[in-house]
């Protein structure tokens, strides 16, 4: 998703959560979702310092869990704009929790 995105001109940032993928930390391949959320609110941190990043057009993206934790950062970073998530079904109490707070 990404690579297409920067073929039409978006400013995209991949990651790895920590203790998984190429990413730092051990004990390796613990998820705790409170975490994910975090090492997603640091890569909006690093988004908005960036010179070629509009602070006021940033939008998430995240898959199967991720999913769930783009909605639950939206939910509370209101500079976050808009948010995609694809089968995050994994996570639905979590998702369900979020999008009631969702009142832009």
């Amino acid at each position: 998703m990404a690579w297409y995105l920067a073929r039409a001109g978006y400013v995209c940032l991949t990651m790895d959560y920590r203790t998984s993928g190429a990413s730092t930390g051990k004990p390796r391949g613990q998820v705790y979702f409170a975490n994910n959320v975090q090492d997603m609110q640091y890569g909006l941190f690093y988004l908005r310092s960036r010179h070629e990043v509009d602070p006021d057009a940033i939008g998430l993206h995240g898959v199967s869990p991720s999913g769930a934790v783009a909605m639950r950062l939206a939910a509370r970073d209101r500079r976050v704009k808009c948010v995609s998530a694809l089968r995050c079904s994994s996570s639905a109490p979590t998702v369900r929790t979020s999008t009631t707070t969702w009142n832009r």
